[in-house]
């Protein structure tokens, strides 16, 4: 699947290791999906406070609008 069509997934809160690795955008990673090389879950507590993180490489980045919204109710 896709990152662009993420859809409603648990949201795992942040520790402070987590919030201390610099945040990468999304479109910086061109294998993004390469689910291989990437085991990427959400992580925030607020509706708007949320970034994806790797298990397998330790990458925090940006949501793509298809996980942000997928993941939301919309307003």
């Amino acid at each position: 699947m896709s990152v662009h069509n993420f859809k409603d997934h648990e949201m795992h809160p942040y520790t402070d290791e987590i919030k201390a690795i610099p945040l990468t955008r999304w479109e910086d990673i061109p294998d993004i999906d390469d689910k291989e090389k990437y085991n990427w879950i959400m992580m925030g507590k607020d509706k708007y406070g949320r970034s994806m993180y790797c298990t397998k490489t330790g990458i925090r980045r940006s949501t793509t609008m298809g996980e942000f919204y997928g993941s939301a109710t919309v307003d």
